[in-house]
């Protein structure tokens, strides 16, 4: 009787921790995301970066798009845009942080080029547009390449 009952009780603490796990999993990460306007001197900006494709592959190239818009919703064409894609390192597997940076060129509609993204799993992109010195937008979007 006492060991019928210790596997109820393992079963049940099994099913509530599987419970909780995926209770953490159940929001998927976006790979298009608007940043928040910035605040400065000319106006306010926003910035929207998508991926294609998307969810984006691991292993392969993929292209990062990203428009920058001023207050007014004009694209600004003149910006310096720069990525960084991370994954954190993973101790227990013994893999090292693994990151990939890339400036993203003006195409005559967004800024867009092809990037790295070395294996698949879930991958943090850090955007941030440029004016000389001056920090137009920023963006973090979460994605989980396939």
């Amino acid at each position: 009787m006492f060991k019928h009952n210790f596997s109820r009780q393992a079963f049940f603490a099994m099913l509530t921790a599987t419970a909780i796990a995926l209770a953490g999993c159940g929001s998927k990460p976006s790979n298009e995301q608007s940043s928040s306007p910035s605040d400065n001197a000319a106006g306010k900006y926003t910035m929207t970066t998508k991926v294609d494709p998307n969810p984006p592959a691991g292993g392969k190239e993929n292209t990062i798009h990203v428009t920058v818009q001023d207050g007014s919703g004009k694209p600004v064409a003149d910006a310096q845009v720069h990525l960084t894609l991370t994954m954190p390192a993973m101790p227990e597997m013994k893999m090292p942080e693994m990151k990939n940076t890339a400036d993203l060129p003006w195409t005559g509609s967004d800024y867009s080029g092809p990037v790295q993204i070395m294996m698949a799993g879930g991958w943090t992109l850090d955007v941030e547009a440029r004016r000389g010195s001056e920090v137009l937008a920023k963006d973090q979007t979460h994605l989980n390449a396939k």
